[in-house]
């Protein structure tokens, strides 16, 4: 029975093969899908995983590159992929990786891995396209830094809860901010030239 709140669990990579048959237990739950039970490259054993169960397992630290979707499609590892632009190499490939799920009939998610609001405006934006079938992983940036090193950090509507509005205009709305990146500055490699 599925809730009608989408619910799952994300394990963290905190089991083996070994515990099959425990996260098996899970299945009834009608969990929206179960994410990265096993190591990044156990692609063998979430395949033998999503084989028992109808929740569908979702890859996220596995998935660094198209290959490695590709990889888990042709082995049955998974149901569901959470794509992270910071992790596969930024907006082109992520777009790429969530076009691929969709093409195959899998869902996906939109991650992100603690970015400045720079990195979460990109996410957001993949976050809307068609193939990004379940809520967004987004945080503002306000959660987990003290200081933002940009401006215009992804934010709710009034009133809005977690629910972030998308940008209508082309580009990035956030922008560094210089005063803070030189605040934060560690060294200074010289001057870039054209």
């Amino acid at each position: 029975m599925r809730s009608p709140t989408p619910v799952h669990v994300d394990c963290n990579a905190a089991f083996t093969r070994d515990d099959i048959d425990h996260l098996a237990l899970l299945d009834p739950l009608g969990l929206a899908m179960i994410e990265q039970p096993m190591a990044q490259d156990d692609f063998l054993g979430h395949a033998e995983l999503q084989r028992r169960l109808d929740t569908p397992v979702c890859l996220d630290e596995s998935i660094r590159s198209r290959h490695h979707l590709e990889l888990a499609l042709k082995l049955g590892s998974c149901g569901f992929v959470n794509v992270k632009p910071g992790r596969v190499g930024g907006l082109g490939p992520a777009a790429e990786i969530g076009e691929l799920a969709a093409r195959a009939g899998i869902g996906a998610v939109v991650g992100n891995m603690l970015e400045s609001p720079i990195g979460a405006h990109v996410c957001l934006a993949l976050a809307s396209c068609a193939w990004a079938t379940y809520p967004a992983d987004l945080f503002p940036a306000e959660r987990f830094f003290h200081k933002s090193l940009s401006s215009d950090d992804i934010a709710s509507p009034p009133g809005g809860g977690w629910e972030f509005a998308v940008p209508t205009t082309p580009g990035n709305p956030a922008v560094p901010i210089d005063d803070v990146l030189s605040e934060l500055l560690v060294a200074d490699s010289g001057e870039v030239t054209a």
